[in-house]
């Protein structure tokens, strides 16, 4: 089996939003504050290219920054949720950006035979995160025609149903662009500051 060096980065940029967002921290209840320590959860997906298609939109980097530019718009208060850094204040972890790498493989989708999860396709897929991000995405091409998409993402700030939102939305952007009709979420936590009235 291939080693880990046949898996190159060749991109590493920094994804802002498409528009202007407000500059103003966004404040983590406590609630949030409970998985803050939690760390990053791992997650790849695999995608293989249809026989017979040779579309260039298929996971075009191009295309996949510009529809994340336009997700973190929504998803992007202050610092944003998904697409930014984690600072601390007081006590309390507060974000601001999103990691974005290209990859290129001489290996196969077929040369991963279960496809379970394993601390190789973590070094492989998943991108290294630095301590103050929020989250990180690595697409890596293979030789094969097939792609896999993994991402890096804090689990103090993003549980599972919000990733899939992100993630849905991007895709959306992805397919849509201008055309898209996405629902962004609510970012407002004040209402569960202890102490605070409305």
């Amino acid at each position: 089996m291939a080693g880990e060096e046949e898996v190159q980065v060749v991109e590493s940029c920094f994804v802002t939003p498409a528009a202007d967002t407000p500059r103003k921290t966004l404040w983590l209840s406590a609630l949030d504050l409970m998985l803050a320590n939690k760390g990053y959860t791992p997650l790849v997906h695999f995608y293989r290219r249809c026989p017979g298609t040779e579309t260039t939109d298929f996971f075009n980097g191009t295309k996949l920054k510009t529809a994340l530019g336009m997700a973190l718009v929504g998803f992007y208060h202050g610092q944003p949720p998904q697409g930014g850094r984690r600072r601390q204040v007081r006590d309390r972890l507060q974000q601001q950006g999103h990691a974005f790498l290209l990859a290129r493989s001489q290996l196969t989708i077929d040369d991963f035979s279960n496809l379970k999860p394993s601390p190789r396709l973590r070094r492989l897929f998943v991108p290294q995160i630095l301590p103050a991000e929020v989250c990180a995405t690595q697409v890596t091409f293979f030789k094969c025609g097939g792609v896999a998409f993994g991402t890096a993402v804090h689990h103090g700030t993003m549980d599972g149903i919000s990733a899939f939102h992100f993630f849905q939305t991007w895709s959306t952007f992805s397919r849509d662009g201008d055309r898209a009709v996405v629902k962004f979420p609510y970012h407002d936590r004040t209402h569960l500051c202890a102490g605070v009235r409305s």
